[in-house]
Order: C-alpha cells, then sequence, then structure tokens
C-alpha cells in the first residue's frame, strides 16, 4: 500500500517544510464480520534536509472492509504535518 500523495511535513526545529513518501507494510490481521481487517504500517525515520534535526513518523492504516481505509493512528516526533488528509492506494 502506497501513499496517493507525498505527506508535508514541517521540522519543529528550523521549520522548513519539505514532503516525505512512505511505503505501507502490513504488520497484522483479523478476521471480523465483514471479513479480514489489515492494519498496515509506514514509518519515516530520517532527517530534516535543511538543519539535520531528526524526525520520525509512524502511521497506522486500518482497511476494513476490504478495499476501505478507515481510520489512522499517527504518532509524530520532532515535526509536524501540514497537509490534514492522508490518503492511501489500496
Amino acid at each position: 500500500m502506497r501513499l496517493k500523495k507525498p505527506i508535508a511535513l514541517r521540522c519543529e526545529n528550523c521549520g522548513n517544510c519539505f514532503d516525505v513518501e512512505l511505503d505501507f507494510d502490513c504488520i497484522t490481521t483479523d478476521e471480523r464480520d465483514m471479513g479480514i481487517e489489515y492494519d498496515y504500517e509506514g514509518i519515516y525515520d530520517g532527517q530534516c534536509p535543511q538543519c539535520g534535526k531528526d524526525i520520525y513518523i509512524q502511521i497506522e492504516a486500518y482497511e476494513y472492509p476490504e478495499g476501505s481505509v478507515n481510520d489512522f493512528d499517527k504518532q509524530v516526533v520532532d515535526g509536524a504535518i501540514i497537509e490534514g488528509k492522508i490518503e492511501l492506494e489500496t
């Protein structure tokens, strides 16, 4: 699973804005009433291209029912996502 468009980030250290791409891997599955729920995870563990500050992003996406990404959990350290909507290609 991939992002439809890059995520726009802002470095909390210097304020620089830049885009990152994430690939998502399936980390768990769970059988539910309408089929399987898939839990995908995408991680960016890199540096701001301007100041070199480490930035960490972890996004979990839940696909249920199949073909419908319906929920996200986000963790961002030393950065901020500046475009609100995250869209994935299933």
